[in-house]
C-alpha cells in the first residue's frame, strides 16, 4: 500500500463541531462522575464553579456528545485554557446550553440547593420551584449550602438509574487476564524486575493496544513524542526541513525542501533519493517509521546523508535546526495568475489564507492556483474556515459521521472572492485528509470553475481525535468519517483522480522548473 510521511506533519485530522446538537436529558445516570462525587468528603461544601463543572460533566458522560467538543472556540476565558472549567465551557457551548457571549459565568462562591435547581433549569429547560422530587425524596429549593452528598444523591437518582454499564471497561476485555498475568509475572519473577520502569511498561502496552486496532491512524504517543507531534502539526519542529515520500520499497525520496532550511542550504533538492542515513542503509525492508526519526533530531546536531542524484551518490553533512514553517505562501506568477501554497492545516493557516486572498484581490488576478502538494492535512477547523471563501452562505461545507451522529459544517459565506475566478488545484500522493476535503467540496459547488492538476491524492477520509493525558502523553484515534459538502463524496482508500494527470518531472524540478505548476498556469478553460 502507498505510504507517505512528511517530516513536516503527520496524517491526522481533528474533528471540530460547527453545529450544536439538541440535547435530550439522559435516560441513564453516569457512573464515572457519580463515583467521583461519592469519593469526595460527603459533608464538604460544593463551590458554584465545581457544581457547574460536575453538572456539565454529567451531561457529557451520558449525553453521547463526541469528543470533538474540545475544538469549540471559547472566547474571553483569560488564562484558563485547558483547565477543567475551560473544558466545561466548551461542552456547554457545544450542547447549546450557553452561548459564547455568556462566557465566562460569574461564580459567587459556595453552591446552594437553589443554585442546583437554577442549573437544572438552565441545562434541561425545566422550570422548577419549591422542591425537586427525587424518587420520593425532596431537595429543598432554599439557600442551604450544597454538599457533595446532596450532589451525588441528585445525580444518582434524578437521572433515573444508578449505574453505568460496564461495557468498554478493560476488565471485561477478552484476554485481559493475560495482560494482568503477564504484568504480574514480569514484576515478580523476572530476574531484573527491580529495575523495570513501570510507566514505560504501561506505555508499551498502550502502544500495542493502539496497534492492535488495525487502524494505522490510531497511535499512542509517550510524552516526548507527543510534544514533538504537536509541534509538527503547527509547523514547528527540529530537523533538516525536508519533505519525504516513500512510494516504492526502499526508495526514500525528498519531494520538497523548506526555503531557508538546513536542507536547502546544504544543496538538497526535491527529487533527491536518500540511500544512507549516518551508518544506516536504506533498503527495501526499511520503513518510514524507522527512517524519519534518524533524520530528525535536536537543533545543532549533525546528520550525514548519502543521496543519489542522476545516478551519482553525494554525501551531505547537515546541521539540524529549529524550523518554523509558513503554513501559507502567496505569489503572483503573472498579470493573470496567483498561486496560494498551503503546506499544512495547522493553527494559523486561516490567517495566512486571509492575507493571501487580500493580496490576490489587490493583484486583480483572474486565475488562482491552490497548491496542496504534500499537504497531509491537519486541523479541520482551519479547512472549515477556508471553505467559507468558496461555499455559499448556509450551505454544507462538509459532513463528519461519528458513532452517534452526522455533524455538518455550514458556511458563513465569504465566497464573493472566488465566484468569478478560475481555480486550479495542484495535488499529488502527499495530498491527504483536510486537503482532500477542500478540493472535493470546492469542486462540488464550483464544478465549471475548478480544475485539478497533478497526481492522484492519498485517499484519507477519516478524522482523528488527539486526547491528551496529564503526564504529557496522548492518544490519537479515529472518531469519524468525512464527506464532501454538496454531493456527500468520500475519498477514503480511493483518493482524488486529477482532471489532468501530470507527473512531476524530477529532473526539471531540480533545475527549478516545476512542470506541474507550469501546466496549471497554461491550462485552457
Amino acid at each position: 500500500m502507498f505510504r507517505f510521511l512528511s517530516l513536516i506533519l503527520a496524517f491526522f485530522l481533528l474533528c471540530t463541531s460547527t453545529v450544536s446538537p439538541t440535547f435530550a436529558k439522559p435516560t441513564k445516570a453516569p457512573g464515572n462522575i457519580i463515583a467521583t462525587l461519592k469519593k469526595k468528603p460527603q459533608e464538604q461544601i460544593v463551590t458554584e464553579k465545581e457544581l457547574f463543572i460536575a453538572m456539565v460533566d454529567i451531561i457529557a458522560e451520558y449525553g453521547e456528545i463526541p469528543t470533538s467538543y474540545r475544538y469549540v472556540k471559547v472566547e474571553n476565558t483569560g488564562e484558563m485554557d485547558f483547565t477543567r472549567l475551560y473544558r466545561a465551557y466548551q461542552k456547554a457551548v457545544y450542547l447549546d446550553i450557553l452561548k459564547p457571549s455568556q462566557i465566562p459565568l460569574k461564580f459567587s462562591g459556595v453552591a446552594t440547593h437553589k443554585k442546583l435547581v437554577n442549573f437544572t433549569n438552565l441545562f434541561y429547560g425545566e422550570k422548577k420551584n419549591g422542591t425537586i422530587l427525587v424518587n420520593g425524596s425532596e431537595l429543598q429549593v432554599i439557600d442551604k449550602k450544597l454538599n457533595y452528598g446532596d450532589l451525588a444523591f441528585y445525580a444518582n437518582n434524578y437521572l433515573n438509574v444508578n449505574t453505568k454499564p460496564e461495557t468498554g471497561t478493560i476488565q471485561n476485555a477478552e484476554g485481559y487476564e493475560l495482560l494482568a498475568d503477564a504484568y504480574q509475572r514480569l514484576m515478580t519473577e523476572h530476574v531484573d524486575h527491580a529495575g523495570f520502569d513501570q510507566k514505560q511498561m504501561m506505555y508499551g502496552a498502550i502502544e500495542g493496544m493502539a496497534k492492535g486496532t488495525g487502524d494505522e491512524y490510531t497511535v499512542f504517543f509517550p510524552p516526548a513524542e507527543s510534544q514533538e507531534f504537536a509541534g509538527e502539526i503547527n509547523g514547528e519542529f527540529e530537523g533538516i526541513g525536508a519533505m519525504l515520500d516513500m512510494t516504492l520499497p526502499g526508495e526514500l525520496m525528498i519531494t520538497a525542501v523548506i526555503p531557508g532550511s538546513p536542507a536547502e542550504k546544504s544543496g538538497i533538492f526535491g527529487g533527491d533519493r536518500i540511500v544512507k542515513i549516518d551508518d544506516f542503509e536504506v533498503v527495501k525492508t526499511s520503513s518510514v517509521e524507522q527512517l524519519v526519526p534518524r533524520i530528525k533530531g535536536p537543533a545543532g546536531t549533525v546528520v550525514k546523508l548519502i543521496i543519489e542524484r542522476k545516478g551519482e551518490k553525494i554525501e551531505k553533512s547537515i546541521t539540524r535546526a529549529k524550523i518554523k514553517m509558513e503554513m501559507v505562501n502567496y505569489a503572483k506568477l503573472d498579470s493573470n495568475t496567483s498561486v496560494i501554497r498551503i503546506s499544512s492545516f495547522g493553527d494559523g493557516t486561516i490567517g495566512g489564507f486571509r492575507k493571501a486572498v487580500d493580496q490576490m484581490e489587490a493583484d486583480k488576478t483572474k486565475r488562482v492556483i491552490i497548491d496542496l502538494r504534500n499537504d497531509g492535512g491537519g486541523n479541520v477547523r482551519e479547512v472549515s474556515d477556508i471553505l467559507d471563501y468558496f461555499v455559499p452562505t448556509n450551505q454544507n461545507k462538509f459532513s463528519m459521521k461519528t458513532l452517534v451522529e452526522t455533524e455538518t459544517a455550514v458556511s458563513s459565506g465569504l465566497d464573493d472572492h472566488f465566484k468569478n475566478r478560475e481555480i486550479v488545484f495542484l495535488i499529488n500522493g502527499g495530498t491527504a485528509s483536510a486537503s482532500e476535503i477542500l478540493v472535493l467540496s470546492v469542486q462540488d459547488y464550483l464544478p465549471t470553475q475548478t480544475k485539478i492538476v497533478g497526481e492522484k491524492s492519498f485517499g484519507k477520509g477519516s478524522a482523528q481525535q488527539l486526547f491528551e493525558y496529564n503526564d504529557g502523553s496522548s492518544l490519537k484515534f479515529t472518531i469519524a468519517k468525512w464527506y464532501s459538502g454538496k454531493n456527500g463524496r468520500t475519498i477514503d482508500k480511493v483518493g482524488i483522480k486529477p482532471d489532468f494527470e501530470i507527473v512531476l518531472d524530477e529532473a526539471k524540478f531540480r533545475q527549478g522548473i516545476d512542470n506541474q505548476l507550469e501546466y496549471a498556469k497554461s491550462l485552457k478553460y
